[in-house]
C-alpha cells in the first residue's frame, strides 16, 4: 500500500436486533412455524439469519461440562482465584461461570435452548496494561480502562438478542475492583 485510504467502521457495542422490533412470537406466525423449545434445520437457520448473529459464532462453542467451567460449585461458578472468598450468587441452571486463576477474569456459558447451543461471554481486566476485553462469541473488545468511567454501566450486546450489562468499580484504596455483571437472552426486541 501506498497512501491507500481504508473505511474506519464506527463500533457500536449496544447494537440493537438485525429487524427491528423483532418478536419471537410474531416471527412464528409470520413464518408459519410451530413455536417448539428448540429449532432445528430449516426454521432455526431461518431464525439466525433473520437475527444477524450466526456470523459471529465461535467455531466450536463451549461447553459447559468442560475446562474453565468445570469443576463447577452447586452454585454454577467454577472458582480459580484462590483469593476469592466471598459467596458468589447462584447462577441460572442454564449457566456456568469460571472466575479464572488471574483472578480478573469471568468467562461464561450460557445455554440457549431455542438455537440448541451454548453462547461464550467473557470480560477479562489486564490491570498492567490498564485495558479490559469484554466479549461475547466472537465480538470482542478492548477497551483502555483509561478512558472507562469506573462505575458506569455499560451494555455489550450481539444484535440485541444477547446482552451483557457491566460495570467495574476501582476500589484503589482496598486494591480491588467491584464489579458487577448480567447475562441475558432475548427474543423480543421489548
Amino acid at each position: 500500500f501506498d497512501n491507500i485510504q481504508l473505511p474506519k467502521p464506527i463500533c457500536i457495542l449496544d447494537t440493537d436486533f438485525a429487524t427491528k422490533d423483532f418478536s419471537l412470537s410474531q416471527w412464528y406466525t409470520d413464518k408459519g412455524y410451530n413455536a417448539t423449545p428448540t429449532l432445528t434445520g430449516y426454521p432455526l437457520t431461518d431464525l439466525l439469519e433473520e437475527l444477524g448473529i450466526v456470523r459471529l459464532y465461535q467455531d466450536t462453542e463451549c461447553n459447559r461440562s468442560l475446562s474453565p467451567y468445570q469443576p463447577a460449585q452447586s452454585n454454577g461458578w467454577n472458582v480459580a482465584c484462590p483469593e476469592i472468598k466471598d459467596i458468589l450468587p447462584t447462577l441460572q441452571t442454564a449457566m456456568t461461570c469460571a472466575l479464572l486463576d488471574h483472578c480478573t477474569g469471568v468467562d461464561c456459558c450460557v445455554d440457549v435452548e431455542l438455537l440448541g447451543r451454548s453462547i461464550h461471554t467473557y470480560v477479562d481486566i489486564d490491570p498492567c496494561y490498564y485495558r479490559m476485553t469484554v466479549g461475547i462469541e466472537n465480538m470482542a473488545y478492548n477497551l483502555s480502562l483509561l478512558d472507562y468511567t469506573w462505575g458506569k454501566m455499560m451494555d455489550v450486546a450481539l444484535y440485541g438478542v444477547v446482552r451483557l450489562r457491566l460495570s467495574i468499580d476501582d476500589l484503589f484504596e482496598e486494591n480491588l475492583y467491584l464489579v458487577n455483571m448480567n447475562i441475558s437472552v432475548c427474543f423480543e426486541s421489548t
